[in-house]
């Protein structure tokens, strides 16, 4: 992190501001930065394919993951929900074994005047959830010769959306 002394006259009276410029952390491959170190090394993971990298694997199904802290909350889906903590949604019928879930799931009762909005600038798209639906998004815009493409392995089919590959597979 690094201070820059500002300095400016105010009346009489040298007025003095220590500005603090935050250090950006930059993926080389996509647009995406950080201003947390540690954040970085977990989101490359994103650009290698799996074969490259140490996975965790569920012991009841087929599910792999990149991330070992993405391996606990998909446990939680084989569990049964009597023997789990339930969040509940106050307004409808809803509930999760996922706190995060229920988070995302309250954004579908606020109007959109409540909810902060994640917009695009190439077009009228607009979304209440989480920056990942703009990215993905966004993705619409870009020629498949400028993204990360995923190819299936069983036929010619190629994609910018790594989790529409996993449906055709």
């Amino acid at each position: 992190m690094r201070q820059v002394m500002e300095k400016t006259l105010k009346g009489t009276c040298w007025v003095v501001r220590i500005l603090t410029e935050v250090q950006m952390y930059k993926c080389d491959i996509c647009e995406y930065q950080t201003k947390y170190k540690g954040a970085l090394k977990p989101h490359l993971l994103v650009h290698k394919d799996i074969s490259e990298v140490q996975t965790y694997k569920c012991d009841i199904c087929e599910y792999q993951t990149k991330r070992k802290g993405a391996l606990k909350p998909h446990l939680l889906d084989h569990k049964d929900i009597s023997n789990v903590q339930v969040y509940k949604c106050e307004t409808c019928e809803y509930q999760t074994k996922h706190k995060a879930r229920l988070k995302r799931h309250l954004l579908v009762h606020k109007d959109i005047s409540e909810a902060p909005m994640y917009k695009c600038d190439m077009c009228e798209y607009q979304t209440k959830r989480e920056t990942k639906h703009l990215k993905q998004h966004l993705l619409l815009h870009k020629d498949i010769s400028e993204v990360q493409t995923y190819k299936c392995d069983i036929c010619e089919y190629q994609t910018k959306h790594k989790d529409t590959l996993n449906i055709t597979q």
